[in-house]
């Protein structure tokens, strides 16, 4: 939105929770871009076919913002054929952009988008220092030791930090008693949760907060919500409790941090 409010591009954001007038005002104007899930294509494919049509029929690019997370995958299959289906009412052939920081394999990507021969890889081989460390705490309870508390709050508490816990329960649970912790200290006050249950208009005043707060450090415990796409700005210092689910997810949760040039990912 900021990039396109100086060149006259209209942007849409088109899922369950979107501005219904602006949907309908986009329908019956085509144009700019549209930000929409592989889910609410299927859905409008099902129940407003003629709206694919009026959206679709002139379509320019397809983007597909971290095509790792759909290579191998049954999302991934469903959004090859929406994309197929897309392509049987284009008037031309769109072009397919596939962005990830975190590919292995090009020769799989190069099949997910279509025409290996025609796809080019592009790869940003700009070296990035990665401070790492590694705390071992023992646990024979449900709720973390407070050793692990105390020591992460002494880590975190002079930074902006992403925290991932690997459910919701535990991220709640690690921003309640951080918080505990820290008005007992008189530390700052800006220790949150952030996941899929979180109220929408919280989790967005948690993601602007984050991102236009320049002298005030925060503390955001999340699960994936945090981990792809949304921006929020600066971060000093990510914390993984526990092995995440896979490598892909650990590098993309690292590289949260960091994102000024010269700076490393801690």
């Amino acid at each position: 939105e900021e990039l396109c409010k100086y060149l006259n591009v209209s942007v849409t954001k088109w899922h369950g929770e979107a501005n219904k007038t602006l949907k309908e005002r986009v329908i019956k104007h085509p144009n700019g871009i549209i930000l929409i899930t592989p889910e609410s294509l299927e859905a409008m494919f099902v129940n407003k076919p003629y709206n694919v049509k009026q959206l679709f029929s002139n379509l320019k690019f397809v983007v597909i913002d971290e095509i790792h997370s759909f290579i191998g995958t049954d999302r991934g299959t469903q959004l090859k054929s929406i994309l197929s289906r897309i392509q049987s009412l284009n008037n031309k052939p769109f072009n397919i952009i596939g962005l990830s920081a975190t590919i292995g394999d090009y020769d799989e990507a190069k099949k997910f988008t279509g025409n290996e021969s025609k796809t080019k890889v592009l790869l940003d081989r700009t070296a990035k220092e990665i401070n790492a460390q590694f705390r071992y705490y023992k646990n024979e309870n449900d709720e973390l030791p407070i050793e692990l508390l105390k020591d992460l709050y002494i880590e975190t508490k002079d930074n902006k930090v992403l925290i991932f816990p690997n459910s919701r329960g535990r991220a709640e649970e690690v921003a309640v008693k951080l918080k505990k912790i820290s008005d007992r200290t008189k530390g700052h006050p800006n220790y949150f949760s952030h996941h899929s249950s979180v109220d929408k208009e919280v989790r967005e005043y948690v993601e602007y907060f984050a991102k236009n707060n320049f002298r005030q450090n925060f503390c955001i415990c999340c699960t994936s919500t945090l981990e792809l796409g949304i921006d929020i700005g600066t971060v000093d210092e990510v914390v993984q409790i526990d092995a995440t689910h896979s490598i892909s997810s650990l590098i993309q949760r690292v590289g949260r941090s960091g994102r000024k040039d010269g700076e490393e990912s801690n």
